[in-house]
């Protein structure tokens, strides 16, 4: 999802394991997040989430420190209303 205010890509978490999925997600977001250094792009990158994962697996202590202490921006969004619930900058 390309979106005004940065670049981001609804992650599904439906996997087997939420934990893996998060492996998968923040890796994927580390490499895009290099990348656009790399190349010089000033453009903000989010990781785009389902308010229901959101609510459940980012709320856990782990996985909300190392969103925070990395500076992983979120944003959380409906699938089913196809809304954006909240973004959070970081």
């Amino acid at each position: 999802m390309l979106l005004n205010r940065g670049a981001g890509a609804i992650k599904s978490f439906i996997g087997k394991s939420k934990l893996n999925d998060f492996y998968e997600a923040k890796g994927q977001y580390d490499v895009y997040r290099r990348g656009l250094k790399r190349e010089g792009i000033q453009q903000k990158l989010y990781l785009t989430v389902d308010v229901d994962v959101f609510e459940s697996f980012f709320q856990k202590a782990l996985i909300a420190e190392t969103l925070e202490e990395e500076m992983v921006s979120l944003i959380v969004y409906d699938i089913p209303t196809k809304r954006i619930v909240q973004w959070i900058t970081r």
